[in-house]
């Protein structure tokens, strides 16, 4: 099986169409934390790996689509605070809610199974 890497110092539309892609075909993903400290600027523990369970899109009320990337930590906890954390009022959207896949809730599974979502600008 290839194994492919890429770095994210450039976001683009190339890294979302290779992360959603792949997983539009099942394959296995992985992502990584790199930063020098102990947490990066988003409270992810750094040089820590995660699980990377789908990638998605969804459309806010202003029209702006967010592509966004599902996590996991295998800790099974997640201190992630940034954009679309589990904190995120965005959340409480239904119809929002209901573009998560695998039938994950952002707000009560964080806390019971590690799962977090990430906007691909912050991924």
């Amino acid at each position: 099986m290839p194994v492919f890497s890429y770095a994210t110092s450039t976001i683009n539309s190339t890294f979302w169409s290779v992360i959603y892609t792949a997983d539009q075909n099942n394959f296995i993903m992985g992502a990584h934390v790199f930063c020098s400290t102990s947490y990066n600027t988003c409270n992810l523990p750094c040089n820590h790996a995660y699980s990377v369970l789908a990638a998605f899109n969804f459309t806010v009320s202003n029209g702006t689509i967010i592509q966004a990337v599902m996590a996991r930590n295998p800790w099974g906890t997640v201190g992630y605070t940034g954009s679309l954390s589990s904190k995120d009022t965005i959340w409480t959207n239904s119809t929002i809610l209901s573009k998560v896949p695998l039938g994950v809730n952002p707000i009560t599974d964080a806390a019971s199974y590690g799962i977090f979502i990430v906007p691909i600008t912050s991924f």
